[in-house]
């Protein structure tokens, strides 16, 4: 029964007799939703490209693996505890200072501050330079802290910080046409801020030709080397080039590389985070890739990781060479090759082909068009009947306030840091392993809640008005739908991969919820929005993974949202689509009166 006008039916006599439709034509609706697909996939098939080929020199590698292993040691010895902000860590930047010198490298310090657990600490960057005669420079980069949860962090990563200094001093040793830039980041394990802090530095980034990450060496007997290309906070990925250049450099010495699958790609451009220092580069469109060791035994590497187990000694000489020696022929080729280029913004087809952004945009659009048409027809099931006409635009605000419930949340977990409900991370929220993700505090969760439940009852009383018609599903449904219609299109410019993945299901779904006369309507309505929800399940799964933080991972995301990793619409659209869930729900469960009473 409608609030304010009892006894007013739903429907008239004449949709009560020939029943309510959703759709005026299902049989066009359908067709609608194979024509997207025919229309995107045809975006796609006709606008690929071919990246080009990097030619890998057929030299002998001049790397010393026993040399990268015995600077591991040291690092993980003598300079134990790197913890950004650390004596320790001041130290071990001296250190590695004094072995660019001893290469004849000019090496400086880039120093910047950094908040960790409501602390202000400072952190450094060391920063070697060589000249070379030709324009654009390659960047080797690889962070040396350590985190609070191990005492050496020998694998993770005084590993890399060793593999850099030897590769220095074997491409100075050889020559090279370009100029080589090799960085030692501090403050990798507290969202990247050291590579952010150098990157933000960078006169022309795109005078850079290459960036390359050192990160881990996992514990134990290599038997792999894992690429990564993730960006950070949006949707690039580390060029089809460089990935292909890398996957070959490594071959030509027998070592096999592993790349991330298509799906858990897609994933990654759709979460937009990374926890290695190539993504702050990729953010910027430099390429840039990550390059560690897999151990032949993932569960000892997984179980050493970020403790204090992990030591020196549960590394071995021959990973080094994994990684070493198919880096050395990586930045040789880039030295001599011409100037590679391809976009960080694809989408790859297989065979080395990939469609760039345009077309992405374009297919990605096309698949929203079925959810603009039924979109349509429901403002036109909605005006079609006097009662729900009357509701339109109390719906309509209705709508509205869930984005003010949104924001609210939003500014809820911001003050909760403020007010030190939360302690205050500068970028990101604790290291893996320490025990503040793994301990979950509900007093700001239910603060924030408590807030978005406020702003919503308010909002709730402020529509009941004398003489308005409070709400119609109808009406309901129709603002509910045009809320996807918005987030779709905002989600679009900013990011084609999350729209897709996040949004598609829920566009070619969601209309086919509401009211009608068929019993369980609303158990059907509620696996609809269910199965439209799998995406999303999908995609935190696949974040979970490498985080080690279980059931944890929702806390996790709670963090991630206080902190300002996530960009903040996209956790202000994440309730407001929540909320228009659960509209559509109690559209398809309202009860409609006949005409002519029960």
């Amino acid at each position: 029964m409608v609030e304010g006008s009892p006894r007013t039916p739903y429907i008239d006599r004449h949709m009560e007799t020939r029943g309510i439709r959703l759709h005026r034509h299902p049989a066009i609706d359908l067709s609608a939703l194979v024509g997207a697909l025919v229309v995107a996939f045809l975006f796609l098939r006709l606008a690929g490209a071919h990246a080009v080929h990097v030619p890998i020199p057929a030299i002998p590698v001049a790397f010393n693996a026993d040399s990268a292993f015995l600077t591991t040691r040291i690092l993980s010895e003598s300079f134990a505890s790197r913890v950004t902000g650390s004596d320790q860590a001041r130290d071990a930047a001296t250190y590695i200072a004094a072995r660019f010198k001893t290469l004849g490298l000019s090496a400086t310090t880039q120093p910047f501050p950094i908040v960790v657990k409501d602390r202000l600490l400072s952190g450094r960057n060391v920063i070697a330079q060589s000249k070379g005669a030709e324009p654009g420079t390659i960047v080797l980069v690889a962070h040396y802290d350590g985190q609070p949860t191990s005492d050496q962090s020998a694998g993770d990563n005084a590993s890399g910080v060793a593999t850099l200094l030897e590769l220095a001093r074997v491409i100075e040793r050889l020559g090279h046409r370009h100029p080589i830039t090799y960085v030692t980041t501090d403050a990798e394990e507290w969202g990247l801020v050291g590579a952010r802090t150098f990157v933000g530095s960078l006169s022309d980034p795109r005078q850079v030709i290459a960036a390359i990450s050192l990160d881990h060496i996992e514990n134990g007997v290599g038997k792999a080397v894992s690429l990564k290309g993730e960006g950070q906070d949006d949707d690039d990925y580390a060029p089809v080039w460089l990935r292909r250049a890398a996957a070959d450099a490594f071959a030509a010495g027998g070592v096999r590389t592993t790349d991330i699958g298509t799906l858990e790609e897609w994933v990654h451009r759709v979460l937009g985070i990374t926890l290695t220092d190539q993504g702050p580069f990729i953010d910027a469109d430099i390429p840039a890739l990550d390059l560690g060791v897999e151990s032949k035994n993932p569960e000892y590497a997984r179980f050493l990781y970020h403790t204090p187990g992990d030591r020196w000694e549960t590394l071995k000489p021959a990973s080094f060479s994994l990684l070493g020696n198919g880096t050395e022929r990586l930045i040789l080729a880039l030295d001599g090759a011409p100037i590679p280029r391809g976009p960080v913004h694809y989408l790859g087809l297989g065979d080395e082909r990939m469609v760039t952004g345009f077309w992405i945009l374009l297919a990605a659009i096309a698949l929203f068009v079925p959810l603009a048409i039924a979109t349509w027809e429901s403002w036109v099931a909605a005006r079609s009947d006097p009662a729900s006409r009357a509701a339109i635009r109390s719906e309509l605000v209705r709508a509205g306030g869930w984005w003010l419930i949104g924001l609210a949340g939003l500014l809820a977990l911001w003050a909760a840091v403020v007010v030190h409900l939360l302690p205050e991370y500068q970028a990101s929220p604790a290291t893996v392993r320490d025990p503040f993700l793994y301990t979950t505090r509900w007093v700001p969760i239910l603060t924030t809640l408590l807030i978005m439940v406020l702003v919503g009852l308010l909002l709730g009383s402020l529509r009941k008005q004398p003489g308005l018609v409070v709400s119609h599903p109808l009406a309901g449904r129709a603002a509910a739908l045009s809320t996807l219609v918005v987030v779709a299109v905002l989600t679009l410019v900013h990011n084609p991969f999350a729209a897709v993945w996040l949004l598609v299901l829920p566009a070619w779904l969601w209309p086919w919820i509401g009211p009608t006369r068929r019993p369980l309507t609303g158990a059907a309505s509620v696996l609809i929005v269910l199965a439209s929800a799998v995406p999303l399940v999908v995609a935190i799964v696949v974040m979970a993974r490498p985080l080690d933080v279980g059931s944890g991972i929702l806390w996790y995301l709670f963090l991630q949202a206080a902190y300002v990793t996530w960009n903040p619409l996209t956790t202000v659209m994440f309730v407001v689509m929540l909320l228009a869930a659960f509209r559509l729900l109690g559209t398809a469960t309202a009860r409609l009166i006949p005409a002519e009473g029960d």
